[in-house]
């Protein structure tokens, strides 16, 4: 007793969609993320959060490639963990400057199957619907009794498949191109001692709050400049486990109880300040340099 074909090629057909389906969900999903211009932090924190334990690919400027776990993203470090070579256990830090950095690939298994299972089983369910008769209730009857079948291996191939695959987040460093603001203060920043480029930061953002618009700010790979209407009055150079201070005005002419400062040529002066020293004593000394720019 013979068959109508159509019996045999609704299956066949729909097998075939699903498994084209699986295919093209293997290929994956890719989101792009790059750095704002503006606040950094809750771009780093995504990167941290988003890695967790899991594994990342960290891509640097130079075109090398690091794999890591714990990936950790600061204001002045990407830091993670690679295996011992004779345990194998992922116990070996590593960082580097975050300048270095290009971008950062973190691809989640656990996503890509959830999102290839639900394509998968969607797909399924649309493949077993196809071709439709010319009776209805026939086709009713098909779709009850096929669709959950094909919904299932859907569902499985596309699980396999995204999680074969993977879903891909990849964060973009960005700003820190050659040239841009951020990658000059990486080169400023390099070699520097512990707590360095933070009490850089700290002062960055005090010198700025002095007077809001009124202040423009300079850097560059050897030292970061503030003027105000073009004029200089302060720049800080980076000196190993030190900042250097440089104000347009003569020690003579400050109020200066504690007696840091320093003559520097004819005009100008210098004084020094460590991590953890008295910013509030340091921002004391520069708001005179910039207020005698105004008298």
């Amino acid at each position: 007793m013979c068959l109508p074909n159509h019996r045999f090629r609704v299956p066949l057909s729909s097998f075939l969609l699903v498994v084209f389906g699986c295919l093209i969900a293997q290929s994956g999903c890719t989101s792009i993320h790059t750095m704002p211009l503006d606040d950094v932090t809750p771009f780093y924190d995504e990167i941290t959060n988003r890695a967790g334990a899991g594994r990342a690919t960290i891509r640097l400027q130079n075109g090398d490639e690091r794999l890591g776990v714990n990936v950790r993203v600061s204001a002045d470090s990407v830091r993670w963990v690679v295996p011992d070579i004779w345990s194998r256990q992922f116990t070996r830090p590593r960082a580097v400057h975050i300048s270095q950095v290009k971008e950062v690939v973190i691809r989640s298994k656990i996503k890509g199957g959830l999102i290839g299972g639900v394509l998968g089983a969607l797909g399924g369910f649309a493949f077993s619907t196809i071709p439709p008769s010319t009776r209805p209730q026939r086709d009713a009857r098909r779709i009850l009794l096929i669709s959950p079948l094909f919904s299932g291996l859907g569902a499985i191939g596309g699980a396999w498949a995204g999680a074969t695959r993977g879903e891909t987040d990849v964060y973009l460093f960005s700003e820190y191109l050659e040239g841009t603001d951020r990658f000059l203060l990486g080169e400023l920043l390099d070699g520097s001692g512990p707590g360095i480029s933070e009490l850089i930061e700290q002062m960055r953002v005090a010198i700025r709050g002095i007077d809001g618009d009124g202040i423009n700010e300079e850097i560059t790979q050897s030292n970061i400049v503030y003027l105000h209407d073009e004029t200089q009055f302060c720049y800080l150079v980076v000196d190993d486990s030190v900042v250097r201070v440089y104000l347009s005005m003569k020690p003579g002419e400050m109020e200066d109880p504690m007696g840091l400062v320093r003559p520097w040529s004819t005009s100008d002066s210098w004084f020094t300040i460590i991590p953890g020293g008295d910013l509030d004593y340091a921002m004391f000394l520069v708001n005179q340099a910039y207020r005698s720019l105004n008298p």
